[in-house]
Parts: structure tokens; sequence; C-alpha cells
């Protein structure tokens, strides 16, 4: 008994100290993003990056970095795999983005 007891608790340790799981690519197309990486140490977030028009970027990032107020253009959450290509909804800020930029340069 005493044996199943540690058993358990050394796999619920082990299980905790593998990091966040997120996608990782640079796609033109966000649903052919399939490689998956295990964050390293301090990177606590999964993000959804717009760099380019057509470029959309996943990674790990760190949670000061998207709670960063210049951070515009990115999409940040804590979940295993949540920067996958999954439509959740329309986030308002990477639409304005485009438009920003626009704005500014014409």
């Amino acid at each position: 008994m005493r044996l199943c007891g540690t058993l358990a608790l050394i796999c619920m340790l082990l299980s905790a100290v593998d990091g966040l799981k997120c996608y990782n690519c640079w796609e033109s197309n966000p649903g052919t993003c399939h490689e998956v990486w295990t964050c390293p140490y301090h990177y606590d977030r999964c993000a959804t990056t717009i760099v380019a028009q057509n470029l959309i970027s996943k990674h790990c990032m760190r949670s000061d970095m998207c709670n960063n107020v210049y951070t515009v253009g990115i999409r940040c959450c804590s979940e295993d795999l949540c920067n996958g290509a999954k439509h959740t909804g329309v986030f308002v800020p990477l639409l304005l983005v485009p438009i920003a930029i626009n704005t500014l340069f014409n």
C-alpha cells in the first residue's frame, strides 16, 4: 500500500515538472502549424503573434512579455497547445494592427 502511494506521488511530481507545450511555427496559414515544443523554464505562456500581413508566429513566451503594454498583435494563453488553430472568436486588437500600420505609413 505504501509503495502505491509513493508511486502515485512520483507520477504527480513528474507531470508537474514537465513544461508547458505550445505550437511553434512561422506560417501564413496557422492551420498548418503542427510542431509542438515543450517550453523552457520561465516561458509560461503560449503565444500567437502577427509578424506581417500574411505571417503568423506561434511560440512559447514569458508572461511578463504578454502583459507588456507595447506588445500589440500578440495573443497569449496558459494551457497546453492553446495557441493552436482552433478558432475561439475574433481577437480585436489583432485586427486593428494592419489598420494602424496602414494609417501610420500612408
